[in-house]
This record gives structure tokens, sequence and C-alpha cells, in this order.
């Protein structure tokens, strides 16, 4: 009985036990899940992972996150101002662009939100990431593994096309050939390994044989760290480590460039580095993944920037044996025009900004390298010194520019070299020479002469590093004198004068006449001088046109003539008018003789229609910009002599509108709405005044803004204007006609304006000062009583 007792106690325990163990699995398993989320894991993938897959991720993430913090903490550069180390490393070649990069491959396109140089490749689509398994072609060093499938052809004597998919254990089975085992095995090896034992089958010394990758197997692999979008992704195995990092979206700004390790289970870490991959994208071929493998990009690390005279200033990461040498490589190279001499390193020194010198030429010639220091900038400046072997040649020369000269140049040899043009002055031209002491000095040379006896040092001159020669143009001594011409030709202005000049040689560089001038004459206007040359006179020649347009004589012009084609008297072009509106005929009418008026011009026209309103007839006025002409046609018609009937003149317009009804008022009234409306229409009442308008029917002034009985005006039709007149407290208004605007004025605000310089009114002195004159003047009229009265 106790015994039986103590074996449920004992199962009682065990049963515990078990569940216990369970709950602590289960809760161990959900706190990994947790972990690699947190890590950067696509949750769907984790969710679907088994307990050891889990355990596994999860080594593998704790291993590079700790390998991480050991680096970052404990590889700080020591804090040496100045390390020299050997240059023991080979020189690296030139960047060169992946095979994948686009564009032109003699430059780098760099991206501006790039921080570090490297980042551009994963956002400029430099690097591309392979989406399709089908159709790729890898490279030799591709790994075939189970799920890959391949096409063996072979053509010429047989024809034969086999597609064979490699087994979970890593085979082939082409029929009556035994398995071929290609799991694990480099691409180019596979087809070798293929070709080898198909020649067992086949002929193959006369035929032809290709294998070829037709479909990639997909992995799952885990990018995380200092990535734009870290997670686990699907991607086809011909992707490499760094086209997988384009999937998620490369390094951040702070990412590494030069440190992103590659976790494999059972495998030592493999470091992917985008440099060397710039450097030698062969090197791509290791990194190619498999499935679980694990990318970790960390924070970058020493970031040095180069600025100035190199190919390619940009900021670079280096590593912890790369330096000064390693970083102007990675910069292109120094450009050809670089002072060697004075380069300059700036660096921050606790809290303190320094600039160290540096003799680039001297430490190559040492073998020696500088060490940087994260956060530094090294400038190279370029040589600013003017070129020491050359002299410029200017002037009227054929090729002027910099020419190169020994320790033996002389002049004749430069303008031999130079070429002169023909209008170049060869008795004299100039040397211009910086002395020592800086001034400037003139050495006049005589070509000729120089010519003449070349051996003589003294007339053919030894040139200088940096002088320069002006050879002078005749062209700049001659005096161009002008003749003008004015009036009835063609192209009137000036002409250069030149010996021989006539009249008739003007008339046809101006164009020649124009029709207006016939039957006229040409003035010539010419300063004479006397025989001291003092005194200076007017001379007048005239010449006469005739019918034709000929000139009747030739004259011989001198320089200053003025030359004026007067026009024929009487002659001139039709003027034309314009008339527009109620009349018969309207349209386009010529000025038949000088001084035609409007009443003329509308009879030409038929005269008014019966719709016509000539109360509202107007005139415009091109000539002298006028503009609006007040007319009144009523006056015309009833007395030709009137000053309205205007004398007309070219481009003038005269509007006759048709006959109007209303009358419009605006202004400050009381209608409601006005302020929308801005007037109102109403009828017109023959013989009444604005007033009578305004009360009958705008419901009075309003005073409220400001309006005012006495700023009441009318417009009439024909734009003339009239105001109310005030006698004292009688006011007589402006009378109305159809067509007319009553417009209600408003009272203008004042402003109130103080001197400055006014004293302030004290009303107390004033009423004191008031009773004193008043108490001064009852005194004294007291004193005139009394001593009247007496």
């Amino acid at each position: 009985m106790y015994m039986h007792f103590l074996k449920e106690i004992l199962f009682c325990c065990l049963i515990l036990i078990i569940s216990s163990t369970a709950l602590q699995a289960q809760s161990t398993e959900d706190k990994i899940r947790q972990t690699l989320i947190e890590a950067g894991y696509d949750p769907a993938v984790v969710e679907t992972m088994s307990s050891d897959e889990l355990r596994e991720q999860l080594k593998i993430s704790e291993t590079v996150i700790n390998q991480d913090n050991i680096e970052s903490n404990g590889t700080a550069e020591p804090q040496n101002d100045e390390i020299i180390i050997p240059d023991v490393e080979s020189p690296k070649p030139d960047v060169i662009i992946p095979e994948e990069a686009t564009g032109n491959p003699d430059e780098v396109v760099v991206n501006d939100q790039a921080k570090i140089f490297g980042h551009q490749y994963f956002r400029n689509n430099s690097i591309r990431l392979f989406e399709q398994s089908k159709n790729i072609r890898p490279s030799g060093q591709y790994v075939i593994g189970a799920g890959d499938e391949l096409v063996v052809s072979i053509w010429n004597r047989v024809d034969f096309d086999g597609v064979y998919v490699v087994s979970d254990d890593g085979h082939i089975s082409p029929e009556g050939l035994p398995r071929i085992y290609v799991k694990g095995f480099t691409y180019d090896k596979v087809k070798e390994i293929i070709r080898s034992r198909f020649a067992q089958r086949f002929d193959l010394k006369k035929g032809n044989i290709d294998v070829a990758l037709n479909f990639a197997r997909n992995i799952t692999v885990n990018i995380v760290g200092e990535v734009f979008q870290p997670g686990a992704y699907t991607i086809p195995a011909t992707n490499t480590g760094f086209n997988a990092l384009v999937a998620a979206g490369g390094p951040t700004d702070i990412g590494t460039v030069r440190n992103i390790r590659l976790k494999r289970v059972g495998q030592e870490d493999k470091i992917l580095d985008v440099y060397q991959y710039i450097l030698n994208p062969v090197s791509e071929n290791k990194f190619y993944l498999e499935d679980g493998d694990y990318l970790y990009v960390s924070s970058s690390g020493r970031v040095v920037e180069v600025k100035g005279a190199v190919k390619r200033p940009y900021k670079y990461e280096l590593n912890r044996t790369e330096h000064l040498f390693d970083l102007l490589n990675y910069a292109g190279g120094v450009e050809p025009d670089v002072n060697k001499n004075n380069v300059k390193i700036i660096r921050y020194v606790n809290n303190e900004r320094i600039i160290k010198d540096l003799n680039l030429g001297e430490l190559k010639r040492q073998n020696r390298d500088f060490k940087l220091l994260d956060g530094d900038v090294v400038v190279l400046n370029t040589v600013k010194t003017e070129v020491v072997n050359s002299v410029y040649v200017d002037g009227a020369v054929l090729q002027p520019g910099n020419y190169e000269i020994t320790s033996s140049t002389r002049i004749l040899q430069i303008i031999e070299k130079a070429g002169l043009d023909i209008s170049a002055r060869t008795d004299r031209i100039y040397v211009t020479r910086e002395t020592d002491s800086g001034l400037q000095e003139r050495i006049p040379i005589d070509l000729n002469a120089a010519k003449r006896n070349s051996g003589n040092r003294e007339l053919n001159v030894e040139l200088k590093p940096n002088d320069k020669i002006y050879v002078y143009s005749i062209k700049r001594f001659n005096t161009n004198y002008n003749i003008s011409i004015s009036g009835a030709v063609r192209e009137p202005g000036d002409y250069v004068y030149s010996k021989g000049f006539t009249l008739n040689d003007i008339v046809f560089l101006s164009g020649g006449l124009l029709d207006n001038s016939s039957g006229s004459k040409i003035e010539i206007y010419r300063i004479q001088f006397d025989e001291s040359g003092a005194q200076t006179k007017v001379v007048e020649a005239t010449v006469d046109i005739s019918k034709d347009l000929r000139i009747s004589e030739d004259i011989n012009l001198k320089p200053f003539d003025k030359i004026y084609v007067r026009s024929a008297p009487g002659f001139s072009l039709q003027e034309n008018i314009f008339i527009e509106g109620e009349v018969s005929i309207p349209g386009v009418y010529s000025i038949l003789q000088p001084g035609e008026r409007v009443s003329d011009v509308l009879e030409r026209a038929g005269g008014l229609k019966e719709s016509a309103f000539p109360e509202g007839a107007r005139l415009f006025r091109k000539d002298g910009n006028l503009g609006f002409v007040l007319l009144d046609l009523n006056e015309v018609f009833a007395n030709t002599e009137s000053y309205f009937n205007y004398t007309l003149k070219e481009g003038d317009r005269i509007v006759i509108p048709r006959r109007q009804e209303l009358v419009t008022i605006s202004g400050a009234i009381n209608f409601p709405g006005i302020d929308t409306f801005q007037n109102i229409s109403v009828p017109y009442f023959k013989g009444q005044t604005a007033e009578y308008y305004v009360e009958k029917f705008a419901g009075g002034v309003d005073r409220e803004k400001r309006g005012r009985k006495k700023r009441i005006y009318v417009r009439d039709p024909n734009g003339g204007v009239s105001r109310t007149r005030g006698f004292g407290v009688f006011k007589k208004y402006p009378k109305v006609r159809a067509g007319s605007t009553i417009i209600v004025g408003t009272k203008p605000i004042k402003e109130k304006t103080r001197d400055p310089n006014r004293k302030r009114v004290d009303w107390g002195d004033v009423a004191k000062d008031t009773i004193a004159i008043a108490t001064s003047v009852l005194t004294l009229y007291l004193l005139i009583d009394r001593t009247t009265s007496n």
C-alpha cells in the first residue's frame, strides 16, 4: 500500500517536470524568435523555423554582434601626431567600374546622397540584383547546388538535348550513363565533368557540346546591421553577396563598405570589401551565397576625406593598414598640376583644429607613408606659378598667343612663328618686360633694321621669359572722317569718307533718292578753314534734282560735309482718318485738301443715321498722342464756324454711338447694393437736373460715405463734365442728357498736421494775460473819467 502511494507521487512529479520543461522550452523558443526579429529577420520566416534552426541562427547572430562590438571598441587608432610607416604594399591599380556598371566606363558617377565612397554603387544601379532564376549566365565560380537545372546540348553528327535537375543528394542522371555528382563544384568544373562523362557515350571528337545553367535555385539569406531594409530575402543563388546587399538598399550613410561579413554555418567568416570588388571585380566570385547565409553590415570604420587636386575628391573608408598613399590611390591619383610640396592634413586634436604640412615627393623618395586618423581631411593644392619658358605675342599678327623660348631665342624667330598681318607696322614694335625691381620697361624694336642685320644683338633683341610683344597696326594711326546725308533718301545717316568721294557716291550708298525728292534740290554744308587754320565758315552748295531723279552735277565731297536732300514742294502722301458708328458710310477717308474739317468729312460719309446719338460723338487724335478730344456735333451742325468743327489730321478717329435713352448714377448714393453693382441705370427725363435723379431713383446722397450734394457732377455722353455750382445756400445742379452719367462725389478726408516747432497754448497764461489787460484798460478808463469830471 505504501509502495503504491509512493509510485503515484513519483509519477505526478515526473508529469510536473515534463510539463515544466516543455513550457520552459516553449518560452525559450519564443524569446529566440523575438531576438531574431529584433536583429532584422523577416517575422514570417522566423515563425517557420524549427527549434534547431532557431538556436543555430541565434548562435550566428550573437557571434556577429559580439565580434562587431569587439572590433568597434578595440580598433581605435593611436593618437600619435605623426606615424611614418614603411611603404611595403605594392601599388594598387586604378579604380575600375564593375561589369554591371552602366554609363561611361572612364568615370565614376557619384550620387550626391552617398556620404562615403562606395555607397553610390548600391544606390545608382551600378550593381543589380538578379531577380529572375531563368536565363541567368553565372560566372565560372558559381557553386552548383540541389535544385539547379542544367541543359546539355550536342550538335553536328549527333543532335541531343537533355535537361537535368540536381537532386537533393547532389547528382544528375543522364540516360545511359551512371550518376554524375555535381553538387558543391564550381560551374566551370561541372561543365568539365559533364563533357568528360558524355564523351563516354557520344563521339565528341567531331561534334560540339554545350553545358548551360537553365534555372538557378532560390536561397534565403539574412541581411542585418547598418542597411536601409534589414531582413530575410529569398533570391536566386546566382547573386553574390554584393548583389544581395542591393535587395536591402545597401549600407546606410554610416554603414561600412570595407568590413561586410558573410557568416556561414561551419565555416570561417568571409569579409566583403567593396573597394577590393571595385579594384578587382573577379573577387566577387568568392562571395556566392548559400541558403541560410548571414550578411552583417557594421558601422563604418576610419573615414578620411580628400579634397583638391585629385581625380576623385570624396570621403573614403580605410582599413587598419591603409593610410595616405592608399587614400590617394582610391581617389584616382593626383592631378598633373598638384603641388606635391604642399599637402595639408586638417585634423582635430583635443577639441582643437590643427593643420600639418607634408611633402608628398619627399615621402615617396623615402618610401614612407603618413598615418591618417579618423576624421582627417587631406587637402592637395595646385601649382600656381606661371609658365617659365614662354613669351606672349599680340596685335597685328596672324597667330597671337604664347610661344616657347630657349636661352638664345630672339625677336625675329618669334615674329616669324606668329606671322605679321598685312596691316602691321614694322618700323616699331614694343617688348614689355618686368625688371627685377618689379617695374615695367618697354623696349622699342625696328623690325626692318633687325631683318637687314639679323646678327646684330642690339637690333635682334634676345627675349626673356614672360616678355610681352605687341605689333601695332597702321589702322591705329589713321583717322576716319565722316560725312552725313539726311532727307529724302532711303538710308540716311553717317558714312565714312574716302578720298575722291562724290555726291553721287553718297547718294548711291544711302540707297538712292526717294520719289518725293523729284524736282527739288540738294544742299551741301561744308566747314572751310582759312590759311591760318584759325577761322572757319560754312559754305552752302546747291544742286538741282531733275524730275527723273537725276542729279544735275556731281561734286567732290570733303570730310565733315553734311548733305540735305529736300522734298519737292507740296509733295505729301495721303493722310487718312477713320469714321465709325452711326453714319451712312463708315470707313477710312483721305483728307482731300489741307484744312478739311469734321463737318466736311461727315458730309462725305453720307451724314448721320436716324439711330445716331450726336450728343455722344467723340474724337480721338493720334497726332501728338492727344487721345480724347471733346466734340459737340450738335453745335457743329448748327454752326460750321464753331470751335468744335476741328481741322482734321492724319490718324483722327470719329466715333458716332447709337441713340441712348438711359441715365447712369454712381458714387456715394443710398441705393441698396450699390457697393456690389457700382452703378444703376434709369430712364431719361427731359429737362431734369442731376439732383432730381439722385433723390428720385438713387435714395439720395449717402452722407455716411461722406457724400455731398455740392459734389454732384455729370459726365455728358461726349465726355464733357458739368459740376454743381453753389450760390450761398442755393445750389445749381447740372442738367442731364440722355446717356449722361451722374456721379455723387465725396468730401475728402483732411489730414491734420501740426507744426513740430509750434508751442502748445497754455490757456491759463492766456486767461491771466487777458485779465491783466482788461484791468489796465478799466483803470485807464476810470482815471480819464475822474479827470474829465474835475
